[in-house]
């Protein structure tokens, strides 16, 4: 079996096609031949796919070139909508080639790095395929981001030059003359820049007195207004493999890393999204809240709507308690949503006669869901007229997307579905890296056309994630996962999340989530590991639960959820504290703040007698806010 794999590692591009298209029919029951009972060996997955699919090459285009070759002949086309005003490709065009001279006036030379502190607003569309048509790189910060970590990022990317929101100023103001900070030019841009003349600009304006030109910042009308000394601008032609967008990962679990992202990362995202099921065509809407600053946001959601022709509704401020007036105001046809965003949405039991019957496709990524509240969320749906959830698995590092659901078949409940064209994934022993079999839990390796060329500045965490074979290079996902015979993943849970008993046996947390959601009265739960002692190594589960009812009586729902983790759970995985809240807490990208709840989990076991009494109390006050 080595030397057989090693000689599928070694074959050419061409070769591993061919391979693919045998494998392909080999699926479909067309031929007969040998199984291996491995999924990146056998493909099985690749049923589900036309030979168009396995045989596509990336466009060889930069994304600037891709987003004006997809849309070059449809100028009068809308291609985003912000608030009430609508911008064609045509005004999209120019006002890249605006940005474009005006970046270039500024001295910004090719292969450089611009940084953009910027929500989904029309100049940040601009700027990034500005950047891209110059050949410079767009270094990605969320606008919230505090000084001391904005000034890291621009000290990392080596940074001299920022475009950013107003509302950002107060925390530029901390670092901007800090002897480190490499900062010399700070472009100001209004949140309400592109608004036409109305009462909601100059409301915003009165309140939010626009950048002047003074020291280091710069107005962007007069940024804009240098610009018009560039009489002409050279599109620089694509060139394999060079950065295109740094986007810095989630910093969930660790400190976040800036992940250079290639033209090859987002034209191949596209490439990939056409063959995912997923509705990309002239005329359809697709709701931009998922922040441009994450992969998931300028991949998945920004670059493949351009390139697929498809408008984008900008949303600047997001927030899951915001999408039922974003549907009614919009009507998108596309949505790229948290799984928080759909529960809450079927959770309000006032838009139960709603009609949401415009909705193609409902994509749902970036944090897991239940199998409990998806079967909840899709019945909910189809009372709506709306289309059940599309789920799938990625990573910062893959550009948002390595797996779909791209069809009933695949869509199945607890699962995320199978890997996107030209991927491939294999599931393996976290300790000895060797595949396992199907059904057998393992961590996610996977390759393909969208992987980053690597962190920025970060070369043991570059070995760290990458593992060569032959001329295959592998990503480590930390996601541990198990696939069936049909090449269907399920996720179970991230690797750094799964927690270690004292007596050394690994429990993943997610199969508990999904047991203690099978109960009719939970509304939520998430499960950490907690200490128990000072003293011992390891941790055991603690599960903090959301009831539906606040008034219901926690200490029967208690015994009900034991019983039910009885049944459904191996018995040293079964949970050792129960804490119920109001609400449970979430990060800036809407994920559950799994780090918070371990460390006050910990905190109440270790000084409040097995988390029961007063200190819970106080626990349930703070996160009820």
């Amino acid at each position: 079996m080595k030397e057989y794999r090693e000689k599928i590692a070694n074959l050419s591009v061409y070769e591993q096609k061919m391979r693919d298209l045998y494998l392909r029919k080999l699926a479909l029951g067309e031929i007969l031949g040998p199984l291996t009972g491995y999924l990146s060996i056998d493909k099985p997955f690749l049923k589900n796919y036309p030979e168009e699919a396995l045989l596509r090459e990336v466009p060889k285009q930069t994304i600037y070139e891709r987003i004006y070759a997809c849309n070059k002949d449809r100028l009068q086309d809308i291609a985003l909508i912000y608030q009430d005003v609508q911008i064609t490709f045509g005004e999209l065009f120019e006002n890249i080639d605006r940005v474009s001279k005006a970046l270039l006036a500024m001295g910004i030379k090719r292969g450089e790095k611009v940084s953009l502190c910027m929500p989904n607003i029309p100049e940040t569309v601009y700027t990034i395929y500005a950047l891209s048509k110059i050949g410079a790189v767009a270094n990605m910060i969320e606008p919230r981001t505090n000084a001391k970590r904005i000034k890291q990022y621009l000290i990392e990317a080596k940074s001299t030059k920022l475009l950013m929101v107003d509302l950002c100023k107060k925390n530029i103001d901390k670092i901007i003359d800090d002897a480190d900070c490499p900062l010399k030019t700070v472009i100001g841009v209004s949140a309400v820049q592109s608004f036409k003349d109305g009462m909601k600009k100059r409301i915003y304006q009165f309140l939010h007195p626009e950048i002047k030109d003074k020291g280091k910042y710069q107005n962007y009308e007069t940024f804009i207004q240098n610009g018009k000394s560039v009489k002409q601008v050279e599109t620089v032609p694509y060139k394999e493999n060079t950065p295109a967008i740094v986007v810095y990962t989630g910093g969930t679990t660790s400190i976040p890393k800036g992940a250079v992202l290639a033209n090859e990362t987002y034209n191949g995202q596209n490439m990939q999204f056409q063959y995912s099921g997923i509705s990309n065509n002239k005329g359809d809407r697709f709701l931009g809240d998922v922040p441009f600053f994450s992969a998931y946001g300028s991949s998945c959601g920004m670059h493949n709507a351009l390139c697929s022709g498809v408008s984008i509704c900008l949303v600047p401020t997001r927030k899951p308690s915001h999408f039922y007036k974003l549907l009614r105001k919009y009507r998108p046809t596309i949505t790229m949503e948290v799984p928080r965003t759909y529960e809450m949405l079927y959770q309000k039991r006032r838009h139960k006669k709603d009609d949401f019957s415009f909705m193609k496709d409902n994509i749902c990524g970036g944090d897991k869901i239940s199998e409990a509240r998806e079967e909840e969320v899709n019945r909910e749906a189809k009372k709506h007229q709306a289309p059940a959830i599309k789920k799938g698995i990625g990573m910062t590092e893959f550009g948002g997307g390595i797996t779909t659901t791209i069809s009933d078949e695949t869509n199945l409940v607890g699962t995320v579905g199978v890997p996107l064209a030209q991927n491939n994934v294999k599931i393996v022993d976290p300790v000895t890296h060797e595949e396992v079999h199907y059904n057998e839990m393992g961590e996610l390796w996977a390759t393909g056309p969208t992987q980053m060329i690597g962190y920025l500045n970060r070369e043991e965490e570059n070995q760290a994630f990458f593992e060569e074979e032959g001329n295959i290079r592998w990503s480590k996902t930390g996601d541990l996962c198990t696939a069936n015979q049909d090449g269907i993943i399920a996720f179970l849970d991230r690797i750094k999340r799964a927690i270690m008993l004292p007596d050394g046996h690994t429990v993943p947390l997610v199969p508990i989530e999904n047991a203690i959601s099978m109960h009719q009265g939970v509304l939520n739960c998430a499960v950490v590991g907690v200490e128990t002692s000072s003293v011992n190594t390891g941790k055991v589960p603690m599960a903090f639960v959301v009831l539906k009812d606040e008034k219901a009586n926690t200490a029967k729902i208690e015994k009900e959820l034991r019983h039910i983790c009885d049944e459904n759970i191996p018995p040293r995985e079964i949970p050792r504290y129960y804490c119920f809240v109001r609400k449970l807490p979430y990060t800036l990208m809407e994920k559950v703040d799994f780090e918070f709840l371990s460390k006050e989990g910990t905190r109440l076991v270790l000084e409040g007698n097995k988390a029961k009494g007063n200190k819970v109390k106080q626990l349930v006050k703070r996160l009820g806010k």
